[in-house]
């Protein structure tokens, strides 16, 4: 009997390994799970269904964003997954949670209902700008590239805040944008999930904007490096103070 057992629990533990290692190869080869691709440059798309008009062009203008980003390497090669039908986003979605999309490895996820004319990338009634979302789950990639795994230690508001920051590139003064912040009470320790509105009908969570405003300070005011900023040993709290101390003084010149 105890041999039997013994038996059985070695091929179990055989099975539930070669399960385990299926599933690690799936998620880094989503071909497997993809009738088709398209390349357009750096950029491998693996789609199910024909590409939607204007997707390419939407997608190089993406690129021409993220090759403003201090992590991008000409040499790295990136699969766009879309969600028109393949078991992939379905499968990320039960190891990852769900979202507008999701960025690891050299996979960058549009996990999302997209609509190509209008912009949009669609969840739950909520709208994201899609060149925006692929902008920022492509530069998951490069900090993954540049940092592989270590990207676990680094503060959330840090990782996440980079990719809106390039994503989200606005001709706007930083004080004119920590305005809607506090608008929101943003400025503030955020206790519940709150949607900002764009003009464009898409938006973002209001912790996504706060991030992005908190790294677009450390760069562009404090002349800070991405790697720099990874490493700095502040906490975000500490930070918020120190970029409202600095919107203070902006606010008290203008008048």
């Amino acid at each position: 009997m105890i041999k039997f057992l013994k038996r059985l629990f070695v091929r179990l533990l055989m099975i539930s390994s070669v399960g385990f290692l299926l599933v690690i190869l799936t998620v880094i080869s989503p071909t497997l799970l993809y009738g088709h691709e398209t390349e357009v440059g750096e950029v491998t798309i693996r789609h199910e269904q024909p590409l939607p008009t204007g997707f390419v062009t939407l997608l190089e203008e993406a690129m021409v964003l993220v090759r403003n980003s201090e992590l991008y390497d000409p040499t790295f090669s990136i699969q766009l997954c879309l969600s028109d039908g393949s078991r992939y986003p379905e499968l990320i979605g039960k190891l990852k949670g769900e979202g507008f999309g999701h960025g690891f490895y050299n996979i960058a996820l549009v996990s999302s209902k997209v609509n190509v004319k209008a912009n949009l990338a669609t969840l739950n009634g909520y709208n994201w700008n899609l060149k925006e979302l692929i902008v920022h789950e492509i530069l998951h990639t490069y900090q993954y590239n540049r940092y592989g795994f270590k990207t676990i230690n680094f503060d959330q508001w840090k990782i996440e805040g980079y990719p809106e920051y390039i994503s989200r590139r606005s001709k706007l003064p930083l004080a004119i944008e920590i305005e809607r912040l506090i608008e929101h009470n943003g400025h503030k320790p955020i206790e519940t999930w709150t949607w900002v509105n764009e003009e464009d009908e898409s938006g973002v969570s209001l912790d996504y904007l706060k991030n992005h405003l908190l790294v677009r300070y450390m760069l562009e005011e404090e002349k800070m490096t991405y790697d720099q900023l990874l490493t700095d040993t502040r906490s975000k709290e500490h930070v918020v103070d120190q970029m409202m101390n600095w919107y203070n003084i902006q606010i008290n010149r203008v008048e």
